[in-house]
């Protein structure tokens, strides 16, 4: 009934008033025998003494001697007037249907649990469905990467070295058209699988956007390693540098080198000492930041120096090594990684007794000291820089001892 003829008419046990302008009820006189009222929707036999007139679908009950109208089962309402439940309403079950799922109720009485949009299952029990694992992928091209975002959501990205909005991708053409441009020291090459890629140059290593050789040509190309680079060429150490694997090479910075005194400075750059300079500032073994922070404190790294050792400590996070800490950190190269730090690493030294220094005999006469070169042990300037008195004669001679510090001349 009604103007477009699509409400449900209301008429129980009658004809319904299907005219436009109709409230759904029955025509006049069309209730079936034993039902009245507008709707048809009474009995016509009174239930109890004072003449209630049950609902069509209710039915009259007597309990402690008073009598009352009930709605059937199926039914709710006061008796008088009784309408079909709803089992998707009311009641927290829902009919049954999943949190997923919504409860549809036919117009026959009956109703269905049909899984959400993004959801799969018979509507009592719904999983989500994942899209990229779908035979189409989510729609994305063969050449994209589908990514989920949410049941039944999933987002199209292009494959590195292709462009597009993930449904429709087309190769880029040249390494020019990429967003990350290749290393200097690597090369745009059409690879086997159809796309251009930046691969590094024959000898060195990385992803083509960066790329690293040997550690001595890391030094090389390292603004903060100059100076140090040069020490590598007047050590003569060239080749341990770069044909040596798993090292760990801790550069002075500029500042730190800078910040040396002189005196020690000249002492440790002459060409008996430098290579053992370097070596001590060479870790044997490949220690990024990463794996430092695994060691325990006060933990000794090995040097290249045979028989010494470099102390690492931890302090609220902060590593240091000997007292050193880093300044540019896990510089990559194909046999080991360089870090760049705050000080020079000598003090230490002293302690060494192998270590060979200028020293001359001489004969001692008053303030006037006669010297001739020849060599003696490290130990000795590492005990004058101790204040520890020497005593020692070599053959009836005095030994002078001058330790590149312009005032100590000792003749003992």
């Amino acid at each position: 009934y009604g103007p477009q003829c699509n409400r449900t008419c209301q008429c129980v046990h009658g004809i319904c008033d299907n005219r436009l302008d109709s409230d759904g009820s029955c025509l006049p006189g069309t209730c079936r025998e034993g039902t009245a009222g507008r709707f048809c929707d009474k009995q016509t036999s009174a239930c109890g003494p004072y003449m209630q007139f049950c609902h069509i679908h209710a039915t009259c009950e007597y309990s402690n001697e008073t009598a009352s109208c009930v709605c059937n089962d199926g039914y709710e309402g006061d008796g008088t007037l009784c309408s079909k439940k709803d089992p998707c309403l009311g009641s927290t079950s829902r009919g049954g249907c999943s949190p997923n799922a919504e409860c549809i109720q036919a117009s026959t009485g009956t109703y269905s649990c049909v899984c959400q949009r993004g959801w799969t299952g018979n509507g009592r029990d719904c999983v989500e469905i994942n899209s990229c694992l779908l035979p189409s992928s989510g729609g994305c091209h063969d050449n994209a990467t589908c990514l989920y975002v949410g049941p039944g959501q999933n987002e199209c990205e292009c494959k590195k070295g292709f462009r597009g909005n993930g449904i429709d991708c087309e190769p880029i053409i040249s390494c020019l058209e990429q967003i990350e441009k290749c290393h200097p020291l690597a090369t745009c090459q059409y690879t086997l699988s159809g796309v251009w890629s930046c691969v590094c140059q024959e000898g060195y290593e990385g992803n083509g956007v960066l790329c690293y050789g040997n550690v001595l040509m890391e030094l090389s190309f390292l603004s903060e390693a100059a100076v140090f680079y040069q020490w590598i060429n007047n050590a003569s150490l060239q080749s341990m540098l770069s044909a040596t694997s798993n090292l760990t090479v801790l550069v002075p910075s500029l500042q730190a080198i800078k910040d040396m005194d002189q005196n020690e400075k000249s002492f440790w750059l002459s060409r008996n000492n430098i290579p053992a300079l370097i070596k001590y500032h060479t870790l044997l073994g490949t220690y990024r930041v990463a794996d430092l922070q695994t060691l325990p404190s006060s933990h000794m790294l090995a040097t290249s120096l045979q028989g010494s050792f470099l102390r690492l400590d931890k302090a609220d996070g902060n590593i240091t090594i000997e007292g050193a800490s880093f300044v540019d950190g896990d510089n990559a190269a194909t046999n080991g990684v360089v870090h760049i730090i705050n000080k020079t690493l000598m003090e230490t030294l002293f302690i060494r007794s192998d270590f060979a220094i200028t020293h001359s005999t001489c004969i001692c006469s008053g303030a006037s000291v006669i010297c001739d070169l020849t060599y003696i042990f490290f130990l000795v300037y590492a005990n004058i820089l101790r204040g520890t008195s020497l005593k020692s004669r070599t053959r009836g001679k005095a030994i002078c001892y001058h330790y590149l510090l312009p005032s100590l001349n000792y003749c003992i």
